[in-house]
């Protein structure tokens, strides 16, 4: 229901083929790039598949990561890990702001190529010496399935080493940056062994090729990489606490353009995402997903700020450029929405209002049952979010609070549905109970 498209002003998007309903399953996808946090309070997470297990097994040779199975244990050893074993981030967390240092997106460079031996990149370099700006999105207003993007192996990286294509409007600091951080890289490569037999002291062709593309891999990790988590508990009353548990790079979702009021919400489960819908979205309407702080949540030139450090764009979205106020200045009922923002008269809105508490019993009962005794349906919660939008949509245009309420609770549908949780979540949250 999705496809890929390209436009001069705009760049690469997503737009939805057909018209899609609230709380549709629009993308499941597994990271290409992934690692866990390098946190001594994460050991019961598996370093491989990102999922928290009762019994962790250590790894045979280091005491820095855990994994919850010897399939995973294995499956990282052939991997990234054996690159990795000798030396741990974790230790960065005993120096003064190592914390910081250790957490920072530039390990995602080394993973990607530590997850493939040198001879895939040598063999493969036609993929990585151009990029294509329009990632094989041709003309104006073409079109490409987005199925393409979840192609495995090649397609895959090919498709990660795509997704930055304006690195060179960074300033001198930030290529001098990239530039120690390759050389350190490749220092840790050649210490492990990892060019094998084309380790020596003199950068030959191929080394200065994997150096460029290390280089590379830094911006893309710059631009691309989402934090992946758990929820830890969930409050009826005040919502979700979540723990993020490590960072990721999904070719395919990064495909997905900023705006400050999203039509999606995320929900993670180890490496992989399942993302739904959380509006009505029109045929040929762009599809977008959030890189930081919606609108409900911070001031617009605090989010534009932030936005213009992290990502190097100025969002020009709806929510921007009416300067939609914050979740706790919007209107909390129909009466106090303006009269320009209503689509039917005022006096008629009761009836609505009405019809919209029962949606919300209907949404807290299924909610309850799932804190309680994990017997909640959420496919019925969420089905009752979409009644709420559609008669609300019916009502009021946004920004208004009951638009926030369809956001945050498709999203905690989807989460309590599909993503991932802590151990003792179910303890901790019907501990929340009244």
């Amino acid at each position: 229901c999705l496809e890929v498209s390209f436009k001069t002003k705009i760049g690469r998007h997503v737009i939805a083929k057909r018209a899609i309903t609230v709380g549709e399953i629009l993308a499941v996808e597994e990271a290409t790039i992934w690692r866990l946090l390098p946190n001594p309070s994460l050991k019961k997470i598996c370093c491989q598949c990102l999922t928290e297990s009762w019994a962790p097994l250590p790894c045979r040779s280091c005491a820095a990561v855990s994994f919850c199975s010897e399939e995973c244990r294995d499956a990282a050893w052939q991997t990234h890990h054996r690159w990795e074993c000798a030396w741990s981030l974790s230790d960065l967390y005993q120096v003064k702001e190592g914390d910081d240092l250790a957490c920072s997106s530039m390990f995602m460079a080394f993973r990607a190529m530590t997850l493939k031996n040198v001879d895939f990149y040598l063999k493969n370099k036609e993929i990585f010496e151009a990029y294509n700006n329009q990632h094989n999105v041709e003309d104006d207003n073409s079109k490409g399935s987005i199925t393409e993007y979840f192609d495995q192996e090649k397609a895959q990286y090919r498709n990660l080493f795509n997704l930055v294509t304006h690195c060179e409007k960074g300033d001198e600091e930030f290529h001098l940056k990239n530039a120690v951080l390759t050389i350190f890289f490749i220092s840790l490569l050649e210490q492990n062994f990892w060019f094998e037999e084309y380790a020596s002291d003199d950068f030959n062709n191929d080394k200065q090729f994997i150096a460029k593309l290390l280089n590379h891999f830094i911006c893309v990790v710059k631009f691309n990489t989402h934090q992946t988590g758990q929820f830890e508990n969930f409050s009826l009353d005040s919502g979700y606490t979540a723990t993020s548990i490590g960072q990721v790079i999904r070719p395919a979702m990064a495909l997905l353009n900023h705006s400050c009021s999203p039509n999606i919400v995320r929900a993670d489960r180890g490496r992989l995402v399942v993302a739904a819908s959380c509006a009505v979205i029109q045929e040929g309407e762009e599809v977008t997903d959030s890189y930081g702080n919606c609108f409900m949540d911070e001031e617009k030139d605090e989010r534009r700020e932030k936005l213009m450090k992290s990502y190097w764009f100025r969002c020009f979205c709806l929510a921007c450029k009416k300067r939609w106020p914050c979740q706790a200045d919007l209107p909390a009922n129909l009466f106090e929405v303006r009269e320009i923002q209503l689509k039917i008269p005022r006096g008629q809105t009761d009836a609505y209002a009405a019809l919209m508490d029962q949606y919300m019993k209907g949404i807290y009962q299924e909610m309850k049952k799932e804190v309680q005794s994990c017997a909640g349906d959420m496919v019925k919660a969420t089905e009752l979010w979409k009644l709420y939008y559609h008669t609300l949509s019916s009502v009021v245009t946004p920004p208004y609070l009951g638009y926030c309420k369809v956001f945050q609770g498709v999203r905690n549908c989807l989460w309590l549905g599909q993503g991932a949780k802590a151990l003792y979540f179910y303890d901790d949250s019907k501990a929340m109970l009244r």
